[in-house]
């Protein structure tokens, strides 16, 4: 088995069936992969994994609520394929993210690919995209340099080698960052494919917005913790310009709505250092 495609659920039937179409739809000859989605303690999702029509493997593996990161680790351990590609279930890869990850991914490598807001009309998911995309463009070439879980590919070996994500992370936050940071210290090197497409269908209102950015601050916390555990120097607290740069990355862009995003990245970051101080102060981590 060449690639092996891992995707964590959790109480996300309808989105899953789309992502599971979406793979459905591969250009890849389906007999060198295989898919292993893995419910997180969440609802029953057979029956959407046995209506996809593919010609690929698809194996379904349960495990007890314990966050993505646990998933992915145990979606790992059940796979077969020499390469490992993850993907999240309310993401939709294009037609050929199969075979480009097959034929992309190089040994000592982690690579990462090109994500799109598929809610163009809703400003609350481009916003959170627009954030990841100037974390992206901020950090390229330095040792704070992620990908996001949703569109990641290496080979097992390394991923082993790594010893997994860090099972700390028990939400969707932090996990991919605290992983690659890990990666890059331990001497892969990670590198952005933007031929690597997906489609990210995230539907959020100003309140879920705010939660989440306080989610990601929470999960700052921690992340500082594990780096701390794994003696790895951190790249230090942002400076005033880094944020700067945030809040002019939508005009600088040309992007819609930027007077808006601008307001909502302020408020992202606002959120974010509530949650990390909540993380620090309340729980004491």
């Amino acid at each position: 088995m060449r690639l092996s495609v891992i995707i964590p659920t959790f109480n996300r039937p309808e989105r899953l069936a789309r992502c599971l179409s979406s793979l459905a739809g591969q250009r890849a000859d389906p007999s060198l992969w295989e898919v292993v989605v893995v419910n997180d303690g969440g609802l029953d999702v057979s029956g959407t994994v046995q209506s996809v029509d593919a010609g690929f493997p698809i194996f379904l593996v349960n495990q007890e609520n314990k966050g993505p990161a646990s998933a992915r680790n145990l979606g790992v351990e059940r796979s077969r394929g020499s390469l490992l590609a993850f993907l999240d279930d309310d993401c939709m890869a294009e037609p050929d993210w199969v075979s480009m990850a097959m034929a992309s991914a190089c040994p000592g490598e982690l690579i990462g690919g090109k994500v799109t807001n598929l809610l163009s009309d809703n400003v609350f998911s481009e916003t959170s995209q627009t954030l990841i995309d100037f974390l992206y463009e901020s950090f390229e070439g330095t040792s704070d340099m992620f990908f996001t879980t949703n569109n990641m590919c290496m080979h097992s070996e390394d991923f082993h080698r790594l010893g997994g994500f860090d099972t700390s992370f028990t939400t969707s936050a932090g996990e991919d960052r605290e992983f690659c940071v890990r990666a890059s210290h331990s001497g892969l090197r990670l590198r952005l494919v933007p031929g690597l497409r997906i489609g990210h269908v995230h539907e959020l209102r100003l309140g879920s917005f705010l939660a989440l950015h306080f989610k990601y601050g929470r999960a700052a916390s921690t992340y500082r913790v594990s780096l701390g555990r794994n003696r790895i120097g951190g790249g230090g607290r942002p400076r005033m310009g880094f944020y700067m740069s945030m809040l002019l990355h939508p005009f600088r862009k040309g992007l819609s709505r930027p007077l808006a995003q601008s307001a909502l990245l302020a408020a992202s970051q606002t959120c974010t250092a509530t949650g990390f101080l909540y993380e620090r102060i309340v729980t004491r981590r």
